[in-house]
């Protein structure tokens, strides 16, 4: 994963699958973002297409990051640190 091929990508579905990456859990992400399950869990698969690679491993008590969700997370959370200093 290249920070080029991040960029071109949706900030809002980044920011979903920060704060799901967070939690560890779809619903309570859900919650935190004010929008319903369902549809997030559809820009999460979304965004996994768009980067051609599984960002979660899906169990029943929740889920876990790929090494390959990792690496986002580690690219994206200096951006969003950056974005919410007044």
């Amino acid at each position: 994963m290249t920070n080029s091929r991040l960029s071109s990508l949706d900030l809002r579905l980044l920011r979903y699958f920060a704060v799901v990456a967070e939690e560890n859990n779809i619903s309570r992400a859900a919650q935190r973002l004010f929008i319903s399950q369902p549809p997030l869990s559809r820009h999460i698969r979304h965004l996994e297409e768009q980067l051609g690679a599984s960002l979660f491993v899906r169990h029943t008590r929740g889920l876990i990051l790929t090494e390959e969700g990792q690496r986002v997370l580690d690219i994206i959370r200096p951006c969003w640190r950056y974005r919410s200093k007044p």
